[in-house]
C-alpha cells in the first residue's frame, strides 16, 4: 500500500449522516460505515478484497495492549464480516 499525504480540500462539505448510521469515531476523522458499506455495494467505491491474519495484525498495530476502559461498552452480540478497505481515487 502506497503512503499518500492527505492534501486539504478547502471546499470540502463533509455528508450528513442519517438517523440509524453506523458512525466510526478514530480521532479527527469520524467515518460513515454505513455510507461506505452502501458505496461499496453500489459500485460507486472501487475495492480490493484482503485477507488478514487477525493475531498477527493484533501484534503489529495494538502493541499487544487492550484498553479495559473500553471493554464494558463493547457490546459482544454483535458480529460480521472485518473487512480491511483500500479506496482507490
Amino acid at each position: 500500500m502506497k503512503h499518500r499525504k492527505i492534501q486539504m480540500n478547502k471546499n470540502y462539505v463533509p455528508l450528513p449522516s442519517d438517523l440509524g448510521d453506523e458512525i466510526y469515531p478514530n480521532g479527527i476523522f469520524h467515518f460513515n460505515i454505513t455510507r461506505m458499506v452502501g458505496h461499496i455495494h453500489s459500485g460507486v467505491l472501487n475495492v480490493e478484497e484482503e485477507t488478514i491474519d487477525v493475531k498477527k495484525w493484533f501484534i503489529k498495530y495494538t502493541h499487544g495492549k487492550i484498553n479495559e476502559n473500553h471493554l464494558p461498552t463493547v457490546d459482544v452480540r454483535i458480529t460480521g464480516t472485518v473487512l480491511m478497505i483500500h479506496f482507490k481515487v
